[in-house]
């Protein structure tokens, strides 16, 4: 039997996340992986800083994440906007729902990439603290009444 490291085992799970939130939210798997990279790309946590990234400047910060000992429930982020200077946008998401203040999400109330983002964070901090992918499933928000699209121009990154 071939033992496979921890880096191939999140690898593979993460894979498997990725391509089950694009078939749900009924996007492009290509999107969803530029949520995860510009996520990977531009975040950074309140409590955990390594020493030069104090001041380095990013468009995306976790606020606080709620953990029940046995998975991550959810996250609070807060996101600089990509067009108007000194505008921040903050996201909840959770097993119950999610929100965010972009007028993409407030339109419609539809999935924005901030949302997104969320989900792909919450199984990130899951796999790696936990070894197990967050069931999209119980996660019924994303099916009601069409809250589970992606909104058209979010789409674009």
């Amino acid at each position: 039997m071939v033992e496979i490291n921890a880096s191939e085992d999140y690898a593979k799970k993460m894979r498997a996340f990725l391509l089950e939130l694009s078939n749900r939210l009924g996007v492009s798997l290509n999107w969803v992986i530029d949520v995860y990279y510009w996520l990977s790309d531009n975040i950074k946590s309140r409590e955990f800083q390594l020493e030069g990234e104090v001041n380095k400047p990013t468009r995306a910060e976790i606020i606080r994440i709620f953990d029940n000992g046995e998975e991550v429930t959810g996250v609070r982020l807060r996101f600089s906007s990509d067009s108007r200077r000194n505008e921040y946008y903050y996201t909840i998401v959770g097993k119950y729902g999610a929100k965010c203040t972009c007028e993409r999400n407030m339109i419609n109330g539809k999935v924005c990439k901030h949302i997104v983002a969320g989900l792909i964070l919450m199984n990130v901090i899951n796999v790696l603290k936990y070894g197990k992918v967050i069931n999209l499933s119980s996660y019924e928000w994303l099916n009601e009444g069409g809250k589970g699209g992606v909104r058209e121009d979010s789409r674009g990154l």
